[in-house]
């Protein structure tokens, strides 16, 4: 029994609504509860209703990277908050250079570690000087858990080619079929006789493995225009023969094969910001247009049949489209503009307005910081661990 006054029943459904926060406060009260908190049944159950929650109340985090330290300022927001909830503390001394999405409340990041003692020693360990400027190859890839405070570094392939981080198009997700959680690296550009190298990492068993298999041809990657919906992972890619080919590059996770899909029939260039993102549990694409200022969206009714693009709304006309990070409120969805800026944008009035950020609380050194970058995920409170990993460890 948990309790002498409550069933045992009765108090494990109690238990199971609480937020992470509580329950790892809660996992020293007894051995029992310790046991409990840290079942495997417990916690996917304890992970279904944070899917829910999240889902109903648009849950999202938002990453604002300033310009010149790298360091993120992090953002729990809701649709039926106009301020930010909370803020979550990002990792210590690290630099955040790449965003691969999350899947059940894990992020999977590229940082760089910051040296504690100080800003030189910081500069001559990372900077390039053929480049004149910093290397993101010296950082490395954490999973992180935001709600645990867990973090796991990611051992470096051996196979690696050519190595460098900066040229990897990487994605992260779970495994329906083994219920492992897997990153996914593919050669950004193709080795000799046009192959690429692709490898997969299993967090279950903390390794990569070279995965023997055939990759579609493009030249390469977008940056930043990547998502994941479902155990598949997305990348807007170029075609061989130029803009006009651009395509979406999938990756699944049980299946362990890539497939290519071709945007909406009406797309016949790239020319201007475009994006593929989940959209209400679908993917989604859009494509801004410099001349109109106005943004289109696409979605698909199916998953991965390029036949079932709808055409969905139209967004403007704006000035600084970026991207879209997701819906929010009801007919709401939030986007970012250039100069760093986000705001929600009202599909039925076309209102906009200004989520209220951390930064506006004057709480680091009473400055406003130059945002460079916003990312925004889905956030669901999680107690998934990381195998093997620490607490906020330095890497």
């Amino acid at each position: 029994m948990l309790s002498h006054e409550l069933p045992e029943d009765l108090m494990n459904e109690i238990i199971v609504r609480l937020p992470v926060k509580s329950l790892l406060r809660f996992k020293c009260v007894a051995k029992s509860w310790y046991a409990l908190i840290t079942d495997s049944c417990f916690i996917a159950e304890h992970l279904e209703r944070s899917r829910s929650i999240s889902k109903s109340r648009r849950l999202k985090l938002i990453f604002q990277l300033d310009s010149f330290t790298r360091v993120p300022y992090i953002s729990l927001i809701s649709k039926d908050q106009p301020y930010v909830l909370h803020d979550i503390e990002p990792l210590p001394h690290k630099e955040y250079w790449g965003f691969y999405g999350q899947c059940d409340g894990i992020f999977c990041l590229h940082v760089i570690n910051i040296n504690e003692e100080g800003d030189n020693e910081h500069k001559r360990k990372f900077w390039d000087p053929k480049n004149k400027g910093y290397n993101p190859d010296k950082g490395n890839l954490i999973l992180w858990n935001p709600a645990t405070k867990e973090d796991k570094l990611i051992p470096v392939s051996q196979c690696l080619l050519p190595k460098s981080i900066a040229s990897v198009m990487f994605g992260f997700g779970f495994d329906p079929i083994t219920k492992d959680y897997k990153i996914v690296q593919v050669s950004d550009w193709p080795l000799e006789g046009g192959v690429r190298l692709v490898e997969v990492y299993n967090l279950s068993t903390d390794s990569w493995r070279v995965l023997d298999v055939v990759v579609p041809d493009f030249e390469v990657c977008f940056g930043g225009c990547t998502s994941y919906l479902n155990g598949v992972y997305y990348w807007l890619v170029f075609g061989l023969n130029g803009i006009t080919r651009s395509s979406i590059l999938s990756f699944d996770f049980g299946k362990e094969v890539f497939r290519m899909m071709q945007l909406p029939l009406a797309i016949d260039s790239l020319h201007g910001p475009s994006d593929v993102f989940v959209l209400d549990q679908s993917l989604a694409f859009v494509k801004h247009s410099y001349a109109t200022r106005k943004s289109k969206v696409w979605v698909t009714n199916e998953h991965g049949v390029e036949s079932s693009w709808t055409e969905k709304f139209e967004i403007g006309p704006l000035d600084e489209f970026q991207s879209i990070l997701g819906s929010w409120r009801d007919n709401e969805i939030l986007i970012d503009t250039f100069g760093g800026q986000m705001i929600s944008y009202n599909l039925q009035n076309q209102h906009i307005n200004a989520p209220k950020m951390s930064y506006d609380f004057g709480h680091v050194d009473s400055l406003v910081p130059l945002i460079e970058e916003i990312f925004g995920f889905d956030y669901v409170d999680s107690l998934v661990p990381l195998v093997g990993g620490r607490k906020h460890n330095k890497i």
